[in-house]
């Protein structure tokens, strides 16, 4: 009955319900709204908000089966001083910020036998800001280069809004059925979790330094205010991370500064019951790119790099170019 084979997204719920009972508009919104209260509709909403805002998923350009997504982020993070004395000697306090922005867009068509086929646009936008504070602690020393065991509590706060735009025969009464439910919704929510981090660096082949991380979240997006009080749910989301990445001197300086070149790999994988709201729940990343070290003027920033990668997964391939900073 729908024309788009990815039925895994969830606003796409809608047209698995269209057919001969389209003129029942009443009927429909209460089976939307059942969905709501189960936590489908916001769960799907709150993945959008996820992967634009944690930290290791790339921003950068997705498709997946006709979604298209584009996600921009800053990502800020810094490491302090050691502690000095005390029982945290060694450890080091750690603080980060991201902050993102994803834009998605689909076009799909609705087909029924007896009332025909009905267009749709689907457009969604999702504004999150994740904060985390820490502890780096070092361990495993006897194994040489520096490895980190990193625990976070994270908090933040999430805005998203979608529409969707029909045209066609019953496009009226969809539109009136769904109101607030999948047409000009709006859901503003509260994300509290934690992640776990571990990374590992070391000098190898010379001038060559290899850094190794994992990195898992565990996040609760809680609906705060929302067109409508069914998509007020609560969420849980799992994403994990993985990256290995090298760095290696060109023997070049750009205004007595090292240019350094940079080649990395990274894996993402989400887990949890909405995990392929967006079509594809992991994906692997390819890239390089060049890195200017040193002191650089900018109080604070310790490199900056410009960094280019290709994604590909299940369901999904995509791309990235953009510039990283170190602090």
């Amino acid at each position: 009955m729908c024309g788009s084979a990815r039925s895994r997204l969830l606003l796409l719920v809608l047209f698995l319900l269209v057919g001969p009972r389209i003129a029942a508009a009443q009927t429909l919104r209460e089976d939307l709204l059942n969905l709501g209260r189960a936590g489908a509709i916001g769960g799907a909403m709150h993945s959008f908000s996820v992967f634009g805002g944690v930290p290791g998923i790339s921003a950068a350009t997705y498709d997946s089966d006709g979604l298209h997504l584009d996600s921009y982020k800053v990502p800020l993070s810094h490491s302090f001083a050691p502690i000095a004395s005390g029982w945290l000697a060694g450890t080091a306090p750690y603080v980060e910020l991201t902050a993102g922005y994803l834009h998605a867009r689909d076009d799909t068509t609705v087909t029924d036998a007896a009332l025909g086929s009905t267009d749709a646009r689907l457009t969604f936008d999702a504004i999150t800001v994740l904060a985390g504070v820490g502890l780096d602690i070092p361990i495993l020393e006897d194994l040489g280069g520096k490895t980190i065991l990193r625990p976070i509590l994270l908090a933040g706060y999430a805005y998203i809004s979608s529409n969707t735009r029909f045209s066609g025969p019953n496009a009226s009464a969809i539109a009136t059925a769904t109101q607030g439910l999948l047409t000009d919704v709006s859901l503003n929510s509260l994300l509290l979790g934690g992640a776990i981090a571990l990374t590992h660096e070391r000098s190898i082949w010379g001038d060559v330094t290899l850094m190794l991380g994992l990195r898992f979240n565990q996040l609760v997006d809680t609906g705060l205010h929302a067109s409508d009080s069914a998509l007020n749910t609560t969420n849980g989301f799992s994403v994990a991370t993985a990256v290995i990445e090298l760095k290696g001197p060109t023997g070049i300086e750009v205004a007595g500064r090292a240019l350094r070149w940079i080649t990395f790999a990274s894996g993402t994988g989400m887990y949890g019951r909405n995990s392929d709201a967006l079509g594809f729940s992991s994906f692997a990343e390819l890239g390089a790119g060049l890195e200017l070290a040193g002191d650089l003027l900018i109080p604070g920033v310790e490199a900056v790099s410009l960094r280019g990668s290709g994604l590909f997964g299940d369901n999904v391939t995509g791309w990235s170019v953009g510039l990283a900073f170190s602090f």
